[in-house]
């Protein structure tokens, strides 16, 4: 997989699953401008990581639930670039609570992270790829949005929405060459999966038929073949990325 002179767009690249996909994209020769929410620190280490890889990356503090600063980042990369070939949406927050614990501000707080930037991202970005007839929209969800989880309602609701957005939008501009697929991944080793429940961590990695946790780069690549040429003929689907926990 060759992204030389491709430009890329990742949100959420400042920690575990972001940073390993801006580096796997970085790896292959793109140009990549991500955003984060407010960790500068994490951002620059994302910076740091890749100093040497055959392409070049950019950050931008960006909070793209806010749609004004969505379209303000995908205006950047436009602004400097002229265009946009690749699109992954991995921005997002977590929250584990039993459904009776949920507040009504804790639920809308993780669609609009999880599912609202989503949207915002992808709607700013596809002026340009309709025109140039050519895109690779790659949206990070998770298997509770396939198949439910305990203690994550909130979560699960967000990545279906993520699921189904996916399939939406993917028929819709399949023919101009688009395609639009979801990576749902199961339990990977980052800082938001060391603040699960013990009992609830300890079931899902019970439950993951290859017997253990993976990792960020494991489903960073997943994302790239997604998100590559090699990949014109996949639009619409859900790759699960998650050690065979759905097969069980």
């Amino acid at each position: 997989m060759d992204f030389a002179q491709q430009i890329a767009l990742v949100t959420g690249g400042s920690r575990a699953i972001g940073r390993a996909v801006v580096q796997e994209l970085a790896q292959r020769g793109a140009t990549v401008l991500f955003c984060y929410r407010s960790n500068d620190l994490e951002a620059q280490r994302t910076l740091t990581h890749c100093i040497g890889l055959p392409g070049k990356v950019f950050a931008r503090q960006a909070d793209v639930s806010n749609q004004a600063e969505a379209e303000a980042f995908v205006a950047q990369a436009l602004e400097h670039w002229g265009r946009i070939h690749i699109l992954v949406n991995c921005g997002g927050t977590v929250s584990y609570s039993p459904m009776r614990s949920v507040s009504t501000v804790q639920w809308r707080l993780v669609l609009k992270r999880n599912l609202a930037g989503v949207y915002h991202t992808s709607r700013a970005s596809l002026r340009t790829m309709l025109h140039h007839r050519y895109g690779r929209i790659v949206n990070v969800a998770g298997t509770h949005g396939l198949s439910g989880f305990p203690s994550q309602t909130a979560m699960a609701t967000a990545a279906a929405g993520v699921i189904g957005f996916t399939k939406a939008l993917a028929r819709e501009v399949a023919a101009r060459s688009i395609t639009v697929n979801a990576v749902a991944h199961g339990l990977i080793k980052t800082q938001s999966s060391d603040t699960m429940p013990p009992d609830l961590r300890a079931w899902g990695e019970q439950t993951i038929p290859l017997g253990r946790v993976g990792l960020p780069e494991e489903v960073a690549v997943a994302i790239a073949f997604l998100a590559s040429p090699q990949a014109s003929y996949i639009t619409g689907h859900t790759l699960p990325v998650d050690g065979g926990w759905l097969m069980t």
